[in-house]
């Protein structure tokens, strides 16, 4: 059996007007936060570093903060926060289960930054997230199923398959980063040897 989500349907008007949405892009060398107002006009941004801190949440707050104040809506709450982090993600619970490159194991992200910042929080795979907006460029053309592929500090692929956004069985739908393609390779940091990732 295999996990398809919806993906929601745009111009919905789910946002209240006047509270400030934030976006964060967790990476593995750094993260990237913005502020946009209802209509997703940005705001405000800040990037941190993440190398050298494994494991480490408190760059994503500072970015976050630093976003918040750069965007001049003072100390109001966000109506909503979005995170896209590399790796395995429970996005009912808001946790990342394993993120290599953060050295992250079950981390309750979500339920951090929520309590943190007094708004609701969803996390979700850095890559399936970039692969749901790319299907809102690309419907009018017709488009339901798309793959895209991101090469960073990392290498992941997120999957729309007639218009849903395709997780897979247990959240590792396009984790092409770990696929062996040198049996006898170098040691990735997974722990499995000669991953993609290792050679590209």
């Amino acid at each position: 059996m295999t996990r398809s989500a919806p993906l929601p349907a745009p111009g919905l008007p789910l946002i209240p007007r006047g509270q400030p949405l934030v976006g964060v892009d967790v990476g593995g060398t750094k993260v990237a936060a913005i502020v946009a107002d209802a209509d997703g006009q940005p705001l405000g941004r800040a990037v941190r570093s993440m190398a050298g801190r494994p494991a480490a949440i408190e760059p994503i707050v500072d970015a976050m903060r630093a976003a918040l104040q750069a965007a001049q809506v003072g100390t109001s709450s966000p109506a909503a926060i979005g995170v896209g982090v590399p790796g395995r993600v429970d996005v009912g619970a808001g946790v990342v289960r394993h993120a290599t490159n953060l050295d992250w194991f079950d981390v309750p992200l979500g339920r951090y930054l929520a309590e943190e910042f007094g708004a609701p929080c969803t996390v979700e795979n850095d890559v399936r997230l970039a692969a749901a907006g790319l299907l809102d460029h690309v419907a009018a053309d017709g488009a339901r199923s798309l793959a895209y592929v991101a090469v960073g500090t990392g290498i992941g692929a997120g999957l729309v398959l007639d218009g849903r956004l395709h997780r897979g069985e247990r959240g590792m739908a396009g984790e092409i980063g770990h696929v062996i393609v040198e049996p006898d390779g170098v040691v990735c940091p997974c722990g499995q040897r000669g991953c993609l990732e290792t050679v590209a």
